[in-house]
């Protein structure tokens, strides 16, 4: 046997083996997508069946209350009573061009791991959780308050779509500051190929 065939049997388990490794990581990214989104649709549509026209109602006594509330704005309800039409189109236009982008980054940094990956899904949850709603309703549904009895009250609503994407925006923060050596190798210039090894 040559050296290449000897080398090229030596890879074969090697590559299989990343090919497995791939395949699990994008299978559970996509079922965290499928949960996330499931749960976002779920919960405004108990909002708008029970809450609609109806007194909040408490959660956790002097903390949590679940309302209902017609989002025209953005997340958190920013801008909520300016020109509803027009920020309709812009935002949905607007959170087109957002998933476009967050999908290429996902593609370029596909031969990272899960962690690396899981911010990015987080704020597709959130995305595509209120484009939804702003492309059935023309508002985004905000039903979750939170208040600190009577000392601190948060003034905005918000929804599951809206957490995601803060939650998944902070985790991406922490890893751009402990592993941006990763992220520049795949997000920089494609004029110099990486080999950079997968990190947890």
């Amino acid at each position: 046997m040559s050296e290449t065939m000897q080398n090229a049997a030596a890879a074969a388990p090697a590559e299989s083996a990343a090919k497995q490794k791939s395949t699990l990581k994008f299978a559970l990214l996509i079922a965290v997508f499928v949960v996330g989104l499931v749960a976002d649709f779920t919960s405004k549509q108990v909002a708008m069946n029970h809450y609609k026209g109806n007194a909040p109602v408490t959660i956790i006594d002097g903390f949590l209350e679940f309302s209902y509330v017609e989002n025209h704005g953005m997340i958190f309800g920013v801008m909520n009573n300016h020109h509803a039409g027009l920020k309709r189109w812009a935002l949905t236009g607007l959170t087109l061009v957002s998933l476009a982008v967050i999908l290429s980054i996902i593609w370029r940094i596909r031969e990272l791991s899960f962690f690396y990956h899981l911010p990015f899904f987080m704020i597709l949850i959130g995305a595509i959780g209120n484009l939804v709603d702003r492309l059935r309703f023309g508002f985004v549904v905000d039903f979750i308050h939170m208040h600190w009895k009577d000392v601190l009250d948060y003034p905005w609503l918000y929804n599951i779509a809206d957490a995601s994407i803060v939650v998944g925006v902070i985790f991406l923060a922490i890893l751009m500051l402990i592993k941006n050596d990763q992220f520049e190798r795949h997000l920089g210039s494609h004029k110099e190929k990486t080999t950079a090894p997968d990190e947890a």
